[in-house]
């Protein structure tokens, strides 16, 4: 049977009872993420099987239609058991529900990101289409903290030698640092001419960092005094991830981000968590941010996005409506957003 579930008790709770989740899949992520549009946990249950998968619903403008997306990150579905263990005859109860509840809430497209590290492709067996987007990173914390390191790049260790004579790295404990933060911040999503979305505000942060969830900190990375980088990481679960981040202008020739993220890859070994995922590049390759990753760790992941249309036929009026006929060649979805 599915249900949709908003109240945050029951959601908090059933996301506790899976055996994978991030901090993307809990109610106060969502919360803090979506302003003006409904976040609800999608709940399958079958003989004690769990599925949840964590959507946002939107209403489409001038029409009497929704679709669905997901927050920014790796959200996507989640079980209570492994999925390689649930029936095949489960998953298709499921896909089958779930294209049922689209239809009731006449919702016409569906988009989600997934998750990196947990495996999710089988949860849509016979429902929309899966698509990856680009590699991602991540240190593999069950190996032993010696080998976590031996498999940064030459460059990389010797320069992390050098950065610990010239930085040192603390936590953010005050209101003051998480303004350093925010400052360099700013100015990193400046210099890569990132979109408005990025700007979040300094109340957003409060309440990131005050979450009871999930864990959040703040690492700096300071010169005479001066702080020269700032990074967040999120603690969920057994995942560690490299949420947001900056580097002073004046300082990206040093690269005091490696001494950040080496810190931060030792705490997750002392909190005894499993993966330190360090995410992309900006387009999708082997980009200057892909290669300073990957510079790191060996393991490579996939990011992949899940898209489903439940009604082609007025996907195609949707998009006709707004561009007529001169509909252009993008990939974007759902292309009746674009803009």
């Amino acid at each position: 049977m599915i249900t949709l579930i908003e109240e945050k008790a029951t959601w908090s709770s059933l996301v506790a009872q899976c055996n994978l989740y991030d901090f993307y899949h809990t109610y106060e992520y969502h919360q803090l993420s979506v302003e003006k549009d409904r976040f609800r946990l999608i709940k399958f249950e079958f003989n004690n099987i769990l599925i949840l998968f964590p959507v946002v619903i939107r209403n489409i403008a001038d029409t009497e239609y929704f679709d669905i997306t997901s927050v920014y990150g790796y959200p996507g579905p989640i079980s209570n058991i492994s999925v390689e263990i649930i029936p095949p005859e489960v998953m298709k109860q499921f896909n089958q529900e779930l294209a049922q509840l689209f239809e009731d809430f006449k919702i016409i497209t569906c988009f989600s990101r997934l998750h990196t590290l947990i495996d999710q492709e089988k949860f849509f067996t016979e429902l929309g289409v899966l698509k990856e987007l680009n590699k991602t990173v991540f240190i593999d914390l069950s190996l032993p903290p010696e080998v976590q390191r031996a498999q940064y790049g030459s460059s990389t260790k010797n320069q992390l030698n050098k950065l610990r004579k010239q930085f040192t790295v603390r936590r953010a404990t005050s209101d003051k640092d998480l303004d350093a933060f925010i400052r360099i911040y700013y100015s990193t999503m400046d210099r890569l001419h990132a979109k408005k979305d990025y700007y979040f505000t300094k109340e957003y942060f409060k309440q990131l960092l005050a979450a009871k969830e999930f864990h959040v900190f703040i690492l700096l990375a300071e010169k005479d005094e001066e702080v020269t980088a700032a990074s967040m990481f999120t603690v969920c679960n057994e995942f560690m991830q490299y949420h947001l981040s900056g580097t002073d202008d004046r300082f990206m020739s040093n690269t005091p981000m490696k001494l950040l993220l080496d810190e931060a890859r030792i705490i997750a070994n002392d909190l005894q968590l499993k993966s330190f995922n360090l995410g992309g590049g900006y387009s999708g390759g082997d980009d200057s941010l892909f290669i300073f990753k990957s510079s790191f760790s060996k393991k490579i992941s996939l990011f992949k996005v899940w898209t489903h249309i439940s009604h082609p036929t007025i996907h195609q009026n949707l998009v006709e409506k707004k561009f007529g006929s001169d509909i252009p060649q993008i990939n974007y979805f759902p292309l009746y957003r674009y803009f």
